[in-house]
């Protein structure tokens, strides 16, 4: 490898699937990549089907992709600012057949990745 293909390096991670990619499901992955001009990695989510992958995130600190328990929403990390201007993770949650993300944590330091199990609200 020479220093000339550092751009190349695409790393997948945190796989999630819904249904067999070959038979119309879908698999969502992070892929991190190098941005050389900005001295840091961009991380975005990509659907991938049968015909390839394709960019489903518009960020580009977004990452941990996990599916809804019944396969219809797809929650992942997204790093936004916080009012002070910090940049910390939060929950995005989008449904699967498209639309756009919305994030759904203002947690102060910042959200873990999301789990796949069910949230059970407290009964009043």
């Amino acid at each position: 490898m020479l220093a000339n293909d550092i751009h190349h390096l695409h790393v997948p991670s945190s796989p999630t699937v819904s249904g067999d990619p070959r038979n119309g499901g879908s698999a969502f992955v992070s892929v991190s990549r190098p941005d050389l001009d900005a001295d840091r990695y961009r991380t975005t989510v990509e659907q991938v089907t049968g015909s390839g992958p394709t960019r489903w995130t518009a960020g580009d600190r977004d990452s941990a992709p996990v599916l809804s328990p019944d396969g219809r929403t797809l929650a992942f990390l997204r790093v936004v600012a916080d009012e002070h201007g910090a940049e910390r993770p939060q929950v995005a949650v989008a449904p699967v057949d498209g639309g756009e993300a919305r994030v759904v944590t203002t947690l102060p330091l910042g959200a873990g990745a999301p789990s796949g199990r069910p949230i059970r609200r407290a009964s009043p």
